[in-house]
């Protein structure tokens, strides 16, 4: 109970009152009430609504409720909506002249990038940020019961898990999941010969054992023993009321994020590359596609891609209006190793998620900005390092060209706040044929 605008020496000997009236004021249990020496106001937090007369024994009686239940009425108000996680883009074109690569590579040696046929992840919490503060501060909800299943059977962008959310009611700049650091993995790749084998050494085997492949577990090393997180900000705040239905989808696409090295006749344990193929959104998710210049979407031998091991990542919003490309191995004018943080939006801001300005236009030219840096948060970029452009294919197995020009200083887009105005007219430094696998 806080006592206020009560006179040193006052406070005590409640039974002296002689009128008094209760009411709430600012989510405060009001109590005004009269001695002899003076009218006085005291707050007693709690949640009773209305104006009402009482006597002194039902005041004291009712201070005695609010004041044990202070801690329980003083919480943020929440909002229950939905967490979905989605599959990946799963339509997968042949390995057409790789097979002869990764034959060789068994018999010398070398390192694998491994694409799982299934990988479970679980999601442990998820939370909303202010605007313009930083995403490690947010409050992070559990999520329960929230396990799904990357399935390369199973449809692009199909829901593998639905589940219940409950979050801060408030404005907010971005979204934030939590992960666990384990996973169940499934690798079944008979075109590149590797299969997961839980009794095996390095969990992995060349001869598909007799019952076929298994599941075996894999931990990120990168998150260390605690839950790993990734984050998106919003192009723009976003409110969220009591009455809200929020709604998150994340996409789980872990293609070519597995790594192992083969020597000798075996296989290392297999070992996460960058931070994980999650990409959240509050927004659904309309489309998906995956390019690359190896010509497989499935294992592959490191450094068998002309001008390295590319691979994009592209999501819609709808079929026509793309939101997000990740590079999923190398990315092209950037000398990090951490390749899943370089990922490009549609918006011309700073902060994460808001900068990038990749679009669509009118001849279907994909083109966008490349980021040049992150801070050391990661809440926003440092400047940009290369522009792209690249005609975009609809079916699975063709090629396209994408065009780039490594520097800091970026064409604006004719209007608006990306290239959906019109594709950036440059003269590339370089050229990289890359064929739609997935979609």
């Amino acid at each position: 109970m806080e006592m206020t605008n009560i006179p040193e020496g006052k406070q005590g000997n409640l039974s002296r009152i002689s009128n008094f009236q209760v009411y709430m004021e600012n989510c405060s249990l009001i109590l005004w009430y009269s001695r002899l020496s003076g009218i006085f106001k005291s707050n007693f937090y709690g949640s009773i609504k209305g104006e009402t007369a009482m006597n002194k024994t039902w005041v004291l009686l009712l201070a005695t409720i609010v004041v044990a239940g202070c801690a329980m009425k003083t919480k943020q108000p929440t909002a229950t909506g939905q967490l979905s996680i989605l599959n990946g883009p799963t339509t997968v074109a042949s390995a057409t002249g790789l097979s002869k690569k990764i034959g060789a590579l068994a018999s010398t040696g070398g390192d694998y990038r491994l694409s799982p046929s299934k990988m479970t992840i679980t999601i442990t919490g998820v939370g909303f940020f202010p605007v313009g503060g930083n995403p490690g501060n947010a409050a992070i909800s559990a999520v329960s019961g929230c396990t799904a299943t990357y399935d390369r059977s199973k449809g692009s962008l199909a829901t593998l898990n639905a589940s219940g959310i409950t979050v801060q009611t408030g404005t907010f700049g971005g979204v934030v999941i939590r992960y666990s650091n384990t996973y169940a993995v499934v690798i079944n790749d008979t075109a590149s010969g590797i299969y997961s084998d839980p009794t095996s050494p390095g969990k992995l085997v060349a001869t598909q054992p007799s019952g076929g492949a298994q599941p075996i577990q894999v931990t990120d090393q990168n998150a260390g023993s605690e839950d790993g997180q990734s984050f998106i900000c919003f192009a723009s705040p976003v409110t969220i009321g009591i009455d809200s239905i929020p709604q998150v989808y994340v996409v789980f696409d872990p293609t070519h994020w597995l790594m192992t090295t083969y020597s000798n006749g075996s296989f290392s344990t297999p070992r996460m590359s960058g931070n994980p193929p999650i990409s959240p959104s509050i927004s659904k998710f309309g489309k998906a596609a995956f390019y690359s210049n190896i010509g497989t979407a499935m294992a592959y031998p490191w450094g068998v891609g002309a001008g390295g091991n590319v691979s994009l990542l592209f999501l819609y919003s709808d079929t026509a209006t793309p939101v997000s490309v990740t590079w999923q191995d190398q990315a092209v004018c950037s000398s990090s190793s951490d390749m899943n943080w370089v990922v490009t939006f549609n918006g011309n801001g700073t902060s994460f998620g808001t900068y990038g300005m990749l679009g669509l236009d009118a001849n279907h030219t994909l083109a966008w900005a490349s980021p040049g840096g992150v801070s050391a948060d990661r809440a926003s970029i440092t400047g940009y390092n290369g522009v792209f452009r690249m005609p975009e294919i609809s079916t699975v197995g063709q090629t396209t060209v994408l065009s780039y020009l490594c520097t800091s200083t970026i064409p604006q887009p004719v209007s608006g706040p990306n290239y959906s105005s019109g594709a950036p007219d440059f003269v590339p430094a370089g050229t990289l044929t890359l064929t739609l696998l997935e979609d």
